[in-house]
């Protein structure tokens, strides 16, 4: 019975210590995973500007 115990608590611990790692504090490049992002584009609300592209070589 004691085994099973256990194994039971050992679960609820891996699943805890799961939960959080994934939702721990991360920083906005991880929660985008900036490395998997071809450009970067800004835009304004103005009419004359259509946008900004940031090329990947300047990151």
């Amino acid at each position: 019975m004691k085994k099973y115990v256990l194994i039971a608590a050992l679960i609820i611990l891996v699943v805890v210590i799961f939960t959080f790692y994934t939702y721990r504090e991360q920083d906005l490049g991880d929660v985008l995973k900036i490395d998997q992002v071809d450009r970067i584009l800004l835009t304004t609300e103005e009419k004359e500007l259509d946008g900004v592209e940031i090329p990947k070589s300047l990151r």
